[in-house]
């Protein structure tokens, strides 16, 4: 019998996923199929059409696609015969769009556990956290002016990734007089460089106009972080309890992000519950 042939579909490899491509490989017949997020959707369409053309059973796995990207795999799972996709939200959409009976839904796990001497620790003044790459519609712009608003209240906050927006990040920090409270971390963040950002932070912002799910979410939360991300990410269902282990804002402005942060009290209560 033919092996399960498997189409994982993804925005970009990364150095952490070569192991699970490696062990998944040795069961099925594997395509990994990557499209960058500034190209057209026919682009991503392509590939994967293109990696299904076969005959036999077939599994689309789609990860962290962006919208653009992942819309060809959409399409496509309708011509394979199941097709796995992360988030509830998400699978909403791939269901609307024609899919129906063989959609399943996955959550990404969190891997990277604080080990039990790494408790968290209130800091004052409260350190607000935005871990994501630097990239057009992860919302740093929001964060910066969300952050101008409230000058008047005790805070630092701290920008950590890699991409190529940092120069535009940087003029938009420097243009609302934040370069004294606001750091730029720029460059990849390895494990050992997360576990001391979500240690020494107190809350997480993702503020992305569009995220397939948002690992970073319940990561934060493993920490003790709870978490401020908009609608329109993935996590935002099944990965927070809205109101204790974080808060969804709607509509995604920068008032409305702000709002969230301005009671360090909360912050505090909320920890608990989220690492629970």
């Amino acid at each position: 019998m033919d092996r399960v042939r498997v189409v994982l579909s993804t925005n970009r490899l990364v150095p952490y996923a070569a192991a699970l491509h490696e062990a998944l490989a040795e069961h099925v017949d594997l395509t990994v199929v990557t499209a960058d997020l500034d190209q057209g959707p026919t682009v991503g369409c392509r590939q994967v059409i293109g990696a299904l053309a076969r005959p036999g059973p077939s599994v689309v796995i789609a990860g962290d696609f962006g919208r653009q990207a992942a819309y060809g795999a959409y399409l496509a799972a309708r011509r394979a015969d199941a097709f796995l996709v992360c988030g509830v939200k998400q699978s909403r959409w791939v269901v609307a769009l024609g899919a129906r009976g063989r959609v399943f839904p996955f959550h990404y796990p969190v891997l990277d556990w604080p080990a039990p001497s790494e408790t968290h620790e209130a800091h004052h003044p409260i350190r607000v956290l935005m871990l994501a790459r630097l990239v057009a519609g992860k919302g740093h712009d929001l964060l910066v002016e969300a952050l101008a608003r409230m000058t008047g209240l005790p805070w630092t906050a701290t920008m950590a990734g890699a991409g190529p927006e940092a120069g535009r990040i940087r003029a938009l920090i420097a243009q609302h007089g934040l370069r004294d409270r606001l750091q730029l971390e720029e460059g990849w963040v390895d494990p050992i460089q997360r576990r001391a950002l979500f240690r020494t932070h107190d809350v997480l912002v993702l503020p992305s106009r569009w995220e397939a799910w948002g690992l970073v979410v319940a990561e934060a939360q493993a920490w003790g972080l709870p978490v401020v991300v908009g609608t329109n990410i993935g996590a935002a269902e099944g990965a927070l309890i809205a109101g204790r282990t974080g808060t969804v804002v709607e509509p995604l402005t920068a008032g409305a992000l702000a709002h969230p942060v301005r009671f360090p009290d909360r912050v505090q209560r909320m920890s608990g519950e989220a690492a629970r």
